[in-house]
C-alpha cells in the first residue's frame, strides 16, 4: 500500500510498504515483516504527467474550434469536446468513425486529398462542409499537419466554423 509521510529533516515522502505475514511449521501465524521504499520521485513524476494532462485537456477544450488527432488508417486518437458539441456524436461514436465520415459527399474527394497532403508534405488546409448527425452541412475551414505519435504519423489539425463569413461574402456579392 501507499502512504504518505514525513522524512527525517519534515521533508513530505511517498512511501511504498509491502508487508507479509509469517507463519510458523504448524501453519499459524506468528508475525509480520515489513518493508517501505522511498517512491516521492515517482509520484512526483506521475502528478506532473497528470496536471499535464489536465492542462492539455483544458486546452483542447478551450479552443474555439474542433480539435482532432487521427492516424493514417483514419483512427481517431484524441478529439476536444466542441467535436461532440458540433457533430452531435458522442465519444465512443467518434472513436469509431472515420475522419470523411464527418464530411459531406461533395467535399469528401477534396478533404481526402488535403488529408493525403498532410502525410506526404506536412501541412494543408481546406475548406469543406463538415456533416452533422442531424443532417445540418456547416462550412468549416479545417487545417491539419503532419506529427508523429509513437513513432506513426498522424494527422492534427483543427477545424473553425465559417458561416458568419460566407454569408457577408454572399452580401458582399
Amino acid at each position: 500500500f501507499l502512504y504518505e509521510g514525513l522524512g527525517p529533516n519534515g521533508r513530505r515522502l511517498w512511501l511504498e510498504s509491502t508487508v507479509v505475514l509469517l507463519f510458523d511449521d504448524q501453519g499459524r501465524a506468528i508475525g509480520t515483516q515489513s518493508a517501505d521504499r522511498d517512491i516521492t520521485q515517482r509520484k512526483l513524476a506521475e502528478d506532473a504527467i497528470l496536471t499535464e494532462k489536465a492542462f492539455s485537456e483544458a486546452l483542447l477544450d478551450s479552443l474555439p474550434g474542433i480539435f482532432f488527432l487521427f492516424d493514417q488508417t483514419g483512427r481517431f486518437l484524441r478529439w476536444n469536446r466542441a467535436l461532440e458539441a458540433v457533430s452531435g456524436y458522442s465519444s465512443p461514436e467518434i472513436a469509431a468513425m472515420h475522419p470523411l465520415a464527418f464530411i459531406t459527399a461533395m467535399d469528401r474527394g477534396s478533404v481526402a486529398e488535403t488529408i493525403q497532403r498532410v502525410f506526404e508534405h506536412g501541412f494543408a488546409d481546406v475548406e469543406a462542409a463538415l456533416a452533422v448527425k442531424d443532417g445540418e452541412q456547416i462550412p468549416y475551414y479545417f487545417t491539419g499537419a503532419r506529427f508523429i505519435v509513437d513513432g506513426a504519423p498522424c494527422c492534427i489539425g483543427t477545424g473553425i466554423d465559417v458561416t458568419a463569413r460566407k454569408v457577408l461574402e454572399a452580401e458582399l456579392r
